[in-house]
C-alpha cells in the first residue's frame, strides 16, 4: 500500500524506519528504539496529532480502519475508527489548525474522506482517479489533498477553497509531493523507481521542469527536510541494503545506513 507522505515542515526530520514484522519504531538521532506499536499489515502514519510541534508515532490499521496514536504532549494513546479495507490513509493539517488531521482516499469511488475533529469540517470530496498526495499548494495554510494519474502524468488538486488547480509532468512514477525551493509551498513531483530520477515542478518557476537522479530499481522515495532549513530534500531508501540516500539543495549528497531488509521509512521530525 503507497503511503503519501507529508514532508512541508520547517523542523528538522530524523531518519528513521519502522519494522512490519515487530512494530518497532528506530530513529536515528533520536530514540533508538521504541517500544512496538502497530503489527504486519499496519500502515504507518507517523506525524505530528496533536499540534506540540512532535511527530506522534501512529498506525492505520486497514482490517477494522482504526488510527492508533501516541501523542506525545500527554504520552496518551488515542484510537479513532476511520476508513475502510482498500483505503488510503492521507493524513494533513487540513484546516490549518496546525494539528494534522485524519483523512483517507478510497480508489473504490476516487472520493477522499475527511474526520470532523471539531475544528473543522468533515467532508468528502471526488479526487478522480490516481495515486493520493497531500501538500499546501495554494500557501493558505491548510493542506490539499490530489492525485496523480500516471498514465496521463498529471496532477489533479482539490484546494480547500474548493478550487481545482492541475499541473503535468511528461513523466510517468509515484507522487513525491515536497516544498523542494523553501518557498512555503509544495511542489509537485515524483519519482520514477525504475529509473531512479526525480521530475518535479517548483512553485516558484512553475514552467521550469527539474530533474534530478537519485536511487535505482531497489529504493523507494522518502523525501523529507533533514537539514531543517524549509527545503524539501530528494532522499531515498534501500531497504535491502537499509541504505538512505539524500541530495541536499546546496548539491551535495549524503548516505547513511539505518534499519534492516523490509524496514519501511518513515523520515518524519
Amino acid at each position: 500500500m503507497p503511503i503519501a507522505f507529508q514532508t512541508v515542515t520547517t523542523t528538522a526530520a530524523n531518519v528513521a524506519v519502522w519494522r512490519p514484522s515487530t512494530g518497532e519504531w528506530f530513529v536515528a538521532g533520536g530514540l533508538m528504539g521504541l517500544a512496538s506499536w502497530g503489527m504486519a499489515g499496519d500502515v504507518p502514519v507517523p506525524a505530528d496529532y496533536d499540534g506540540d510541534g512532535i511527530t506522534d508515532i501512529a498506525v492505520w490499521r486497514p482490517s477494522d480502519g482504526n488510527w492508533f496514536v501516541i501523542n506525545s504532549g500527554s504520552n496518551r494513546m488515542s484510537i479513532q475508527q476511520w476508513g475502510t479495507a482498500g483505503d488510503i490513509p492521507l493524513p494533513g493539517d487540513y484546516d490549518g489548525d496546525n494539528e494534522i488531521d485524519i483523512a483517507v482516499y478510497r480508489p473504490s469511488d476516487r472520493m477522499f474522506y475527511l474526520w470532523n475533529d471539531g475544528c473543522g469540517d468533515g467532508d468528502g470530496v471526488f479526487l478522480g482517479t490516481g495515486l493520493p498526495l497531500v501538500g499546501d499548494f495554494d500557501g493558505d495554510g491548510r493542506d490539499d489533498p490530489g492525485v496523480y494519474d500516471a498514465s496521463t502524468g498529471r496532477f489533479t488538486i482539490r484546494l480547500r477553497n474548493g478550487t481545482t488547480r492541475t499541473a503535468d509532468l511528461p513523466n510517468a512514477g509515484v507522487p513525491a509531493v515536497g516544498d523542494f525551493d523553501g518557498d512555503g509551498l509544495a511542489d509537485y513531483a515524483i519519482y520514477t523507481p525504475g529509473s531512479g530520477w526525480w521530475y518535479w515542478l517548483e512553485s516558484a518557476t512553475p514552467t521550469v521542469g527539474r530533474s534530478f537522479q537519485l536511487g535505482t530499481g531497489n529504493e523507494v522515495a522518502a523525501p523529507a527536510d533533514f537539514d531543517g532549513n524549509g527545503t524539501t530534500e530528494l532522499a531515498t531508501f534501500n531497504a535491502a541494503l537499509h541504505l538512505w540516500k539524500i541530495h541536499h539543495r546546496s548539491g551535495a549528497n549524503a548516505t547513511a545506513f539505518w534499519g534492516e531488509p523490509g524496514d519501511v521509512p518513515v523520515p518524519a521530525p
